[in-house]
């Protein structure tokens, strides 16, 4: 009887040492996880996608002087663009 209990100590006691080192582990990645900030990362306009849009299509027609007069306008415009544009 001795020899059951000593070895059912002994299994629990193995079983305890394997679920606490992965119990752990994740209390150490979930608080990276909440460490972690989401970074905001601006977006192409529609209004800006479009002018350059039109700029390829007129370079794309080989008319480059029209292509880089949409770019100079664009660019005439680039104080209100965001950090992307």
């Amino acid at each position: 009887m001795r020899i059951v209990i000593l070895s059912l100590a002994m299994v629990i006691g193995s079983m305890a040492l394997v679920t606490v080192p992965v119990t752990t582990a994740q209390a150490a990645e979930q608080k990276v996880e909440a460490k972690k900030k989401t970074r905001r990362t601006p977006a192409l306009r529609s209004r800006v996608y479009d002018q350059l849009a039109r700029a390829q299509t007129l370079a794309d027609e080989n008319k480059p002087d029209e292509a880089f007069a949409v770019l100079d306008r664009v660019a005439e415009r680039s104080s209100s663009m965001n950090s992307y544009e």
